[in-house]
């Protein structure tokens, strides 16, 4: 009954995420492409290749087989004589007491860490492709914002110039409604070159991926889902944080094939020897066992500390990126529920602009009050944009975090 409450809880906010989100990033099989394509992926995928390989080899061992000949030279005092002789040993260690059921777990959990590398490396990159993305989009947001102020400014001080011919208005508000015109064409100047550059930078780091185009509408957002929810879906899908897991693991196994080698392998070998030229033929079969040191005994002991550590690396790693994840949370319903205020604010503030110009227009106010009042509601209006991105960014890495979002396991 709770697991049926909760997917219904969600679902409502995966589907807005997966439907208005994408209005405002490129499509999943844009960004698979360019991500596959680009170096840094290319070099994990070769690093997971190495991985899997040395994992093979870890599966097989390092144990070979190994040829040994002796040649002596054998004298006999009575009678003299003096005979050669050789003797052909062929031998290899073998892997005792389980070791080689360890080494093939070893084996897996490398294979796992390969992919868990590369699927980390894959969402690293999504991040940043996010990242830079938006902030193509705020460049663009900003340009927007300083093309409608330069819009309204220019038509204010058109309109001013016909009065002042007319006689309507005095020099003084003619030339204040021409240098706000400056002011703001300054500003969409920088604007403009602002965005040029971002939409370079975006298109040199993932060339093929596009940029923004027109700023689409902003719905009504959705409630957001419970935190403790989220949370715990996060922690368990996190790439970095199951990385750490599965390498703790491998530690765990690792401490496990220390304890198994302070029992040494012994080494089994077949030989045959031709002795005094030939008189005699010798088959043999010899074993070798080591004699362990307190060497091994301090390496087990060494691997027991480095998996202990890693299992504390772990949950301090759960501690800090669930806190990282509450702490974009809270920061997105927060911004959330100012949004709305921010948005009344805006209202207000372009209605009392409007005003001020209707009052300038009967004579009951100055140029410089229409002027401050039409600057202050182009900057409400701009920070309203600005906020709703803030609010997209956090869903966005949200969503991309759970994997909602270009899942491109």
């Amino acid at each position: 009954m709770k697991k049926r409450w909760i997917i219904t809880w969600l679902l409502p906010w995966q589907v807005w995420a997966q439907s208005d989100l994408q209005a405002w990033l490129p499509p999943t099989d844009r960004v698979q492409a360019v991500l596959l394509a680009s170096p840094q992926i290319q070099s994990a995928r070769a690093r997971q290749q190495a991985q899997e390989a040395r994992a093979q080899q870890q599966a097989l061992g390092l144990h070979e087989f190994g040829l040994r000949v002796n040649q002596q030279s054998r004298h006999v005092q009575d009678p003299t004589q003096t005979f050669g002789e050789t003797q052909l040993t062929l031998e290899r260690p073998l892997r005792w007491w389980n070791k080689g059921q360890t080494d093939q777990q070893l084996a897996e959990q490398s294979r796992t860490i390969a992919q868990v590398g590369y699927a980390d490396a894959l969402h690293e990159s999504s991040r940043r492709l996010l990242g830079q993305w938006l902030a193509t989009w705020r460049a663009r947001t900003v340009l927007e914002s300083a093309q409608a102020q330069w819009r309204l400014a220019q038509t204010l001080a058109q309109q001013a110039e016909a009065r002042l011919r007319q006689g309507d208005i005095s020099r003084l508000d003619a030339d204040l409604a021409r240098a706000e015109f400056e002011r703001v064409s300054v500003q969409r100047e920088m604007a403009q070159s602002e965005w040029a550059r971002a939409q370079a930078l975006l298109a040199r780091l993932y060339p093929g991926l596009g940029v923004p185009g027109a700023l689409p509408t902003l719905d009504p957002l959705p409630a957001l889902a419970p935190l403790e929810v989220l949370r715990e879906d996060f922690l368990r899908k996190h790439h970095e944080l199951n990385l750490m897991r599965a390498e703790s693991a491998r530690s765990s196994l690792t401490a496990k094939r220390q304890q198994q080698e302070q029992l040494p392998d012994p080494t089994l070998g077949v030989f045959t020897a031709r002795e005094r030229m030939g008189a005699e033929r010798v088959l043999g079969v010899s074993v070798s066992i080591p004699l362990a040191g307190a060497s091994r005994q301090f390496q087990a002991t060494a691997a027991r500390a480095d998996a202990s550590a890693w299992e504390d690396r772990v949950r301090q790693a759960e501690l800090e990126l669930g806190a990282e994840f509450e702490r974009r949370w809270l920061s997105a319903r927060d911004l959330r529920q100012s949004l709305d205020h921010m948005a009344a604010a805006t209202r207000i503030q372009e209605a009392a602009a409007h005003q001020a110009l209707r009052a300038y227009t009967l004579g009951e106010s100055t140029m410089t009050d229409v002027l401050q009042h039409r600057r202050w509601a182009d900057e409400q209006r701009k920070s309203l944009r600005l906020m709703q991105l803030d609010v997209l960014e956090h869903l966005a890495f949200i969503e991309l975090d759970l994997h909602r979002l270009w899942d491109l396991d």
